[in-house]
């Protein structure tokens, strides 16, 4: 019961901080900065309660951190150890070092970071790209 309260506290704490409003009601990265990062501690939460061996939550936490890397940079002081612990922890109940799931976890992460391709297509057409002036 006593990890229920201490989520409860930590949740409100950070719901409540207002810093956190600022950033999250501002047109900035930050909004889409914290949904991403939430939504990877989301995925990294649900990969260690299913015992970690689940290699799409895996995929999608690479694609989510391909995502975040395109957004802000920044993340990948938060993804890295992530991703890591995931490989670590996978190695053998979802065989995540071998070198087919490897493959797969790369080629995800590659998705995530397709904006970055659009962004280069469109220079190429020598069409501009919003906020590019």
């Amino acid at each position: 019961m006593g990890d229920t309260w201490a989520g409860i506290a930590a949740g409100g704490l950070f719901a409540f901080s207002p810093q956190v409003w600022t950033y999250a009601t501002q047109a900035e990265v930050f909004a889409l900065h914290n949904l991403l990062m939430a939504l990877l501690l989301s995925l990294i939460a649900r990969f260690h309660r299913g015992g970690c061996a689940s290699r799409p939550l895996a995929c999608a936490g690479a694609f989510v951190i391909g995502l975040g890397l395109t957004n802000q940079h920044t993340s990948i002081f938060f993804s890295a150890p992530w991703a890591l612990w995931a490989l670590w922890r996978g190695r053998r109940s979802a065989r995540l070092c071998q070198p087919a799931s490897l493959a797969r976890l790369v080629a995800s992460g590659l998705a995530g970071l397709s904006p970055y391709a659009f962004t280069a297509a469109s220079a190429a057409r020598a069409v501009p790209v919003w906020g590019a002036w």
